[in-house]
């Protein structure tokens, strides 16, 4: 499967991932929609290692400084496919991601957070990209 990382933090540098933090994004209230044949479809497979198809990793698990996010995208497309992050009840934002596929396997090129490219596979950066929420 195919997906993005990357950290999210407010305008002050607040890291929002860490649920130690005021107004953090918990794990258990995001949801992940994907756009699919006109649909929008909410991801929850109870059998699933992540059920809704992300996950927040901590510093312990990654070495990292700070959290990040992992979210495996729509891939039902290889244009433009469409996967929706909903934080909370008022607050949606979208991914729209572009594929490389063959025989055997399935690649990311491109991905855009609300319309900014946040992954290039032909131009890959040293650190992870930062979403800036307030």
């Amino acid at each position: 499967r195919n997906g993005v990382e990357f950290k999210v933090s407010s305008s002050s540098g607040i890291d929002l991932l860490n649920p130690n933090n005021a107004n953090a994004y918990l794990e258990n209230k995001i949801k992940i929609f994907k756009l699919i044949d006109g649909n929008i479809v909410e991801i929850f497979n109870e059998n699933a290692d992540l059920q809704r198809d992300f996950k927040i990793v901590s510093p312990e698990d990654s070495g990292s400084e700070e959290y990040f996010i992992r979210i495996f995208l729509n891939s039902s497309i290889l244009e433009n496919a469409i996967t929706y992050i909903e934080w909370n009840d008022t607050d949606t934002d979208t991914i729209r991601a572009n594929f490389r596929s063959g025989d055997n396997y399935l690649l990311i090129t491109k991905a855009w957070y609300n319309n900014a490219q946040i992954f290039d596979a032909d131009n890959i950066p040293e650190t992870l990209p930062v979403i800036i929420k307030d």
